[in-house]
């Protein structure tokens, strides 16, 4: 598992597929999370919007470190933002990517 700062993990979960969530720094930050626009499925970019964040210490504003296609959404956390309050990985993951370059996942950093 790798980590973009302080704000997101990033696991490989299969063959060219990349799941994208919330570390437990965020969620601090956060707090308890009351809106979420996540990002929706086709291209993105490095530095586009992943997720706009509605929450119970501030409003924000998460990039993508990644380019690529994305392939699925965590809907249901959409429609529950809640979810992302979650301690369980499985709740609290945000997008999952194709098509990224290697290298560029290669470079983040390592998950302590």
């Amino acid at each position: 598992m790798k980590r973009y700062g302080n704000q997101l993990w990033v696991q490989v979960v299969g063959p060219d597929r990349y799941r994208i969530g919330m570390t437990d720094q965020l969620q601090c930050d956060a707090g308890d999370i009351s809106y979420a626009n996540i990002a929706p499925l086709g291209a993105l970019d490095v530095d586009d919007t992943l997720v706009n964040l509605e929450a119970s210490k501030a409003a924000i504003e998460v990039a993508s470190p990644l380019k690529g296609q994305v392939v699925a959404r965590n809907e249901a956390a959409e429609a529950n933002p809640s979810l992302l309050d979650s301690k369980n990985p499985a709740d609290h993951w945000l997008i999952e990517l194709s098509q990224v370059d290697t290298q560029a996942f290669e470079a983040l950093a390592e998950e302590e």
